[in-house]
């Protein structure tokens, strides 16, 4: 999980990205390197520990502030 914090987000203070989004991102990324992805709330709780937190946004749907993906599958 560290690695793919490491290859694919980048921190940008006015950006955002959703939950879902860097999730499925993830899921593809453990694909192609060939590794077990984390559950959604162990996805969740290692990215705050990053010091990616999230928020909900007005729709009810969560989001990661501060970041860009950078590697998009």
């Amino acid at each position: 999980m560290d690695e793919f914090i490491r290859t694919c987000i980048v921190k940008e203070e006015d950006s955002k990205v959703s939950q879902k989004v860097m999730y499925e991102n993830y899921l593809i990324y453990c694909q192609k390197v060939n590794e077990k992805p984390r559950s959604k709330i162990w996805f969740g709780r290692e990215m705050k520990m990053f010091g990616y937190g999230s928020t909900l946004n007005s729709k009810g749907e969560l989001e990661h502030l501060g970041m860009r993906l950078i590697c998009k599958y």
